[in-house]
């Protein structure tokens, strides 16, 4: 059996023509689409959006901005939406301020509370910051994402504090 969804938000309705350009799901014909195809419309409209600056993410305090910024200059424009956003995701998970974790220490209690090793990965151990992923992702890489976005917002923190 097909579960379907109906399309009764105006929200995605109105984006259905950009998505299924892009996605090549054709949806424009019928409100009424499976569930497996809506959540593939779903992440395309995300992905989409959140790689056009459409959306901007919110951290709690990080220089956000300037850090991207900094980024495209050494990377491209999608690894610095990914790395910002991997950051802010750390503030908010964690609920704190990657500026004042530098200012501390230089973020090394942070490091230490970000470290996830594969042993602990095998063991289903959690991580210690207490960030959490859905159960069909690789916690170890995604620790390990995350942690180096990290570490490359303190290398901006450190080369600004030196100009």
């Amino acid at each position: 059996m097909d579960l379907q969804v109906e399309l009764i938000s105006p929200f995605f309705v109105q984006h259905m023509i950009t998505i299924d350009y892009m996605s090549g799901i054709s949806i424009l014909e019928t409100n009424i689409i499976t569930v497996h195809t809506f959540c593939r419309f779903v992440y395309t409209f995300m992905i989409y959006y959140l790689l056009s600056g459409c959306f901007e993410f919110e951290g709690i305090d990080m220089d956000e901005r300037n850090f991207r910024l900094w980024m495209e200059e050494n990377k491209n424009y999608h690894t610095a939406r990914t790395y910002t956003a991997r950051c802010i995701r750390v503030e908010n998970e964690m609920g704190i301020d990657l500026d004042e974790q530098y200012k501390e220490d230089e973020g090394n209690s942070l490091m230490q509370k970000l470290k996830y090793s594969r042993k602990e990965s095998r063991e289903g151990t959690p991580p210690q910051c207490g960030i959490v992923f859905d159960i069909d992702v690789d916690v170890y890489s995604g620790m390990h994402s995350l942690r180096a976005s990290v570490k490359k917002y303190f290398e901006f923190l450190q080369q600004e504090k030196k100009c």
